[in-house]
């Protein structure tokens, strides 16, 4: 399924370029199968959004729409390949088929499939993560189940740029959530494949194959061998698209400096790559509500390496990377504009169900209790401390890099020199620019949310260089050594980036073992239940075979409710929760203005329409309700407990109006 669900996406985006083929000079060159796959993308995130913007998102029009789609594009490339090999005459770097020196390249990607073995066997387990509960996973099914965009209150995710969820709205439609899991871990495996092209690209094949693919292994291997990277190549989260998104925009804007400084290079030489940037670059844009820093790096970036002095580049900038990047993120910016009238919701200029306290404490929260200090120090020891301090919760930035980065950057920085020759010279540009991007996309990360897998996408540069760095010595080995001196070295530098990416890995090869011994043993059965409903916590069990198919949940102290049964409701964050502002009567729309007694508290739980409460049994630091809603629940005349989970978890509390035709409590309080 997953192999369909992929071809689904990236063939139209071969089709469009084989339909746009002509003998126009270079064109894309080797950068074609990372545009396949962006135009792919690009087109599919349009459809999804058209269908959810007229009510159309269902999964029967995604599944049929998907199999047209593949069957038309498929006729295409094989009417053109018929095409091509009738006429040999076609413009040779515009065809499918790598000339004979990227063969190495192919041959490295294949040594790279062993690593991606043990997170998709951790893919395939019915259990999703916290964020993907809360809204990765539940917005596109609730788009699925609504038709289209539909409000879903208290969620600040539902009004976000939402490309990848979209995404994953196909991958439900075709399937289910596991699917939409390992959607997200071939985003990683693209990443990784993209930065064996890149290293291939920096480092001309042709004239040293083995160096070439040494170092696109060492690139690959420094990325994946980040627990936070294995992390996300296991769940339904977006920052593997970011990622790719981030590597193939960067790579087109290189590809653009360096046929700009070749006089005979023609329009189509710096169009083409460049519009391959900016569609990258407003896909990025649309895929977080942050995501417009990354595309702002990257423009910083592109003009800081001299992309803006000449004519030629400013105008191909101007009229086909500029445009792309800015306006395609516009309808989500849009939409959320038209929901709230913020088109940022709810941050600046607030919105629905939002104050400026809350903002205060989403601010303090970001910059107070994430990361370790935003002092002057602090931001100076940063660069050691995300390599050798990071680790679980959010005073570790919540995530973990390898310690091989120690080694990798001074690897990198070898890499900047000048050098004699053309090709060794164009080599060190490419290092500079990408340590350069990694550079600014480090100091973007440091000056907001310190979270570290909003740091993956400056790996992506950052192993490219150290790649490319890495190949340019066993390149000049290969000219001051023996020929087998140089294979050996070559060797050696592949198997380090295979070695990084192995050792990252150790901790999960038991786990994943016993994983897969339950697959053997019981996978008849999994294959027959649905992945949701093992995935599922006994309390949503119990809500599923007690409560009413109309009971509408208030979840409390959670808001992980993918597998909720019943229609839910609950916090985006905690440490700025609008359902405990809701209930102080803090926002603006509250019934009971000012009111904090249990009478006005029980009243606007009626007005939410919600007739029962899923309570974890937890405290959260940042998170006070009022203490009317404790009095609530334990006034037998208002609500009831009706389940207690056996473990102590979790419980589910029947508000007095449970079972009753109207949303609203008889005989509410005046």
């Amino acid at each position: 399924r997953l192999i369909a669900l992929v071809a689904a996406i990236v063939l139209p985006g071969a089709a469009w370029l084989a339909l746009r083929r002509g003998d126009d000079g270079r064109g894309l060159g080797p950068l074609r199968p990372a545009a396949a796959v962006t135009i792919g993308a690009a087109l599919w995130i349009g459809l999804l959004f058209a269908l959810a913007l007229v009510g159309q998102l269902r999964p029967a029009v995604l599944t049929s729409t998907a199999a047209l789609a593949a069957a038309a594009s498929g006729l295409v490339l094989l009417a053109r390949r018929r095409a091509a090999a009738a006429d040999k005459t076609g413009n040779e770097a515009e065809t499918d088929v790598d000339p004979a020196g990227w063969r190495p390249w192919r041959f490295a990607g294949l040594l790279l499939v062993p690593l991606f073995a043990t997170p998709f066997i951790y893919a395939l387990t019915p259990i999703a993560s916290w964020d993907a509960q809360v809204y990765h996973l539940r917005l596109p099914l609730h788009f699925l189940e609504m038709g289209g965009f539909a409000d879903v209150r208290f969620s600040v995710y539902a009004l976000w740029p939402l490309n990848g969820q979209l995404l994953y709205a196909l991958a439900l439609a075709l399937d289910d959530f596991v699917l939409a899991k390992l959607l997200h871990g071939a985003a990683g495996v693209g990443v990784a494949l993209l930065l064996l092209r890149a290293v291939t690209m920096a480092t001309p094949p042709a004239a040293a194959p083995m160096p070439a693919a040494a170092g696109g292994l060492l690139a690959a291997g420094l990325f994946l061998g980040n627990p936070v990277v294995l992390y996300e190549l296991r769940v339904a989260y977006v920052d593997l698209f970011v990622a790719g998104l981030f590597g193939v925009a960067a790579l087109a804007l290189h590809a653009a400096l360096e046929r700009g400084r070749d006089a005979d290079a023609g329009a189509d030489d710096l169009r083409k790559p460049l519009a391959l940037a900016g569609l990258a670059m407003g896909l990025l844009g649309g895929a977080k509500i942050n995501g417009g820093v990354s595309t702002v790096v990257l423009l910083v970036g592109f003009a800081l390496a001299g992309g803006l002095r000449s004519a030629a580049l400013r105008r191909a900038f101007a009229t086909r990377c500029l445009p792309l990047a800015l306006l395609l993120p516009l309808p989500w910016f849009a939409r959320a504009a038209w929901e709230t009238g913020n088109p940022v919701y709810p941050f600046l200029v607030g919105g629905p169900d939002w104050t400026a306290e809350l903002g205060a404490r989403f601010a303090r929260w970001q910059r107070d209790e994430i990361g370790m200090g935003r002092a002057l120090r602090d931001h100076l020891l940063l660069p050691w401390r995300v390599i050798v301090a990071g680790g679980e919760g959010y005073a570790r930035f919540d995530g973990a890099l390898g310690r091989a980065w120690l080694l990798a950057l001074p690897l990198a920085a070898l890499g900047m020199r000048p050098r004699a020759s053309a090709s060794a010279d164009a080599a060190a540009r490419f290092v500079r620019r990408a340590l350069g991007l990694g550079a600014l996309s480090f100091v973007a990360w440091a000056t907001a949310s310190q979270q570290m897998r909003f740091l993956i996408p400056a790996l992506v540069p950052l192993a490219a260089a150290a790649g490319v760095s890495a190949a340019q010595l066993v390149r000049d080995a290969a000219r001051r050594a023996s020929a087998a001196a140089a294979a050996a070295l070559a060797m050696v530098v592949g198997l380090a980036g295979l070695g990084v990416a192995a050792h990252a890995q150790q901790p999960l090869w038991a786990p994943a073992a016993r994983t897969l011994a339950v697959y053997q043993r019981d996978g008849a059965r999994l294959r027959q239940e649905d992945p949701r409903i093992l995935g599922r916590a006994p309390v949503f069990h119990w809500i599923d075979d007690r409560l009413p198919a109309g009971a509408h949940l208030l979840l409390l102290n959670t808001n992980q409710g993918f597998f909720a049964p019943r229609p839910w409701l609950a916090d985006s964050f905690f440490e700025a929760s609008q359902i405990a502002a809701y209930l102080r009567g803090a926002l603006p729309d509250d019934p009971a203005p000012g009111r904090v007694d249990v009478a006005a508290v029980e009243l606007r739980l009626a007005a939410l329409g919600v007739d029962h409460l899923v309570i974890e049994n937890r405290a959260w630091d940042d998170l006070v309700y009022p203490a009317a809603l404790t009095a609530l629940v334990r006034d037998p005349g208002r609500a009831r407990v009706v389940h207690r989970t056996a473990d102590g978890r979790f419980t589910v509390v029947a508000l007095r109006w449970a079972n009753a035709s109207a949303p609203q409590p008889p005989n509410p309080p005046s």
